[in-house]
């Protein structure tokens, strides 16, 4: 079954505010502002769901010491994903291995710990948008665990970010319009509405992460003996 998207939360505001009368009144330009704020909102409300990690795989040439945003970057060389927010983990391999990645690589928060490269990252570090490496001696595969951010809907089919927060996003809509058109009784019906529906996507993402297993994740990299992944130097 195909995700809800925008067009599904507008018609469902429309129908909400009783515009059947006046649709020109609430049209998808104007609700379209109105439906991001609404779904931000939820985002924020559901941040203990772990539903904005994604990981990208990359391979990283030799010597190569920084991957950035760049919308036109020199051919063949990695780009960060429009959704990547920040890092949180990285692992490498050599390049084009199918063996397990190693790592995790040490994050470093102002500068190296070394400058002497070896055939292995080992390390990195994440400013001003830009994810620093020292630079390998050889190609390097790396896979990013990272925070997505979250993307601004321009289109009536683009999908929601999380599965069944139509109704959620909707109310927020309502209560946001009804409050424009200086409504305290339809405004504070949509407040109680739009708090039942994110208890519900709680309920649904929040509380069964929270009761996860979560496993250790394994310490050492190729190039360190296997063991503990020691700072450089």
């Amino acid at each position: 079954m195909a995700r809800s998207n925008l067009q599904t939360v507008t018609s469902l505001v429309r129908s909400y505010l009783d515009e059947a009368g006046e649709p020109i009144t609430w049209n998808d330009g104007v609700l379209l502002p109105i439906a991001n704020e609404a779904q931000r909102k939820v985002v924020s409300m559901l941040s203990g769901a772990k539903l904005f990690e994604d990981e990208v795989t990359l391979t990283i040439p030799a010597g190569l010491t920084a991957i950035t945003y760049a919308a036109d970057p020199p051919t063949g060389d990695p780009v960060i994903p429009d959704d990547f927010l920040h890092p949180m983990f990285i692992f490498e391999r050599p390049a084009g291995s199918s063996a397990d990645f190693c790592g995790p690589l040490w994050r470093r928060r102002s500068r190296f710990s070394t400058y002497q490269r070896t055939q292995t990252l080992g390390e990195w570090m994440w400013k001003a948008g830009t994810l620093r490496f020292i630079g390998a001696t050889t190609n390097r595969d790396i896979r990013i665990e990272y925070k997505r951010r979250l993307l601004f809907m321009s289109n009536p089919n683009d999908p929601l970010e999380i599965p069944g927060s139509e109704n959620a996003i909707a109310w927020r809509c309502v209560q946001n319009a009804e409050f424009s058109r200086g409504n305290p009784n339809l405004m504070a019906t949509a407040r109680a509405e739009f708090a039942e529906a994110i208890a519900e996507l709680k309920r649904q993402f929040t509380l069964p992460m929270q009761n996860a297993p979560v496993r250790r994740r394994p310490y050492g990299s190729e190039g360190y003996g296997g063991t503990t992944l020691l700072p450089r130097g």
